[in-house]
């Protein structure tokens, strides 16, 4: 016979059940394989696309899809309910450089990216140029900003010029596409 200690139990169960798989659902991706960048090569590059839309010229990394892959050496992607929200994507330089990050608009993605961030941060496993919105969110979540003398020095030995430097000490202006962008540089540049 069923009591209801056994269908309370039951229910408790399923509730947890439910969990456990909501969470199996939630998972990240973390690509290093051409063959594995060609799987998801379209929505990242439609997810660059939208959250770049907002920048003048858009994203500036790559001017296809075959070109991000080809200049890109890592990838960390969120997927929630079977499908990507955000993610990441890497340079091998110094490190590990973060050249762009994307999310699809919801407050899942952007919750999601967030975290991304702040784990970046927090186990000082990249560094990255950025400006505007990034800047703010490295700046609210803990960011150590570089000093702009030595982002010159990084960026020289890549070949990348930089314009000039603000007198804040952090800020300086390069052009990246063409286009005359004013930047700063978080995180943690290895030799």
């Amino acid at each position: 016979m069923i009591t209801k200690k056994d269908i309370i139990i039951s229910l408790v169960n399923k509730d947890k059940l439910i969990e456990a798989l909501k969470i199996l659902n939630e998972t990240y991706v973390n690509i290093h394989t051409i063959e594995d960048k060609n799987k998801y090569k379209n929505i990242v590059w439609e997810l660059l696309q939208l959250s770049y839309a907002d920048i003048e010229g858009g994203y500036k990394g790559a001017n296809s899809v075959e070109e991000l892959i080809e200049k890109t050496s890592s990838w960390k992607l969120v997927k929630r309910s079977n499908r990507i929200v955000c993610g990441v994507l890497y340079k091998s330089k110094y490190g590990k450089k973060l050249v762009a990050l994307f999310s699809d608009g919801t407050n899942a993605g952007k919750i999601e990216l967030k975290k991304i961030i702040e784990d970046e941060i927090a186990l000082k496993r990249s560094w990255i140029e950025c400006s505007g919105k990034v800047e703010l969110i490295y700046n609210r979540r803990g960011g150590v900003p570089i000093p702009n003398t030595i982002a010159k020095e990084i960026l020289e030995s890549m070949n990348k010029e930089i314009v000039s430097l603000s007198d804040d000490g952090f800020h300086y202006k390069r052009f990246i596409g063409g286009k005359l962008f004013e930047k700063i540089m978080f995180g943690n540049v290895q030799n």
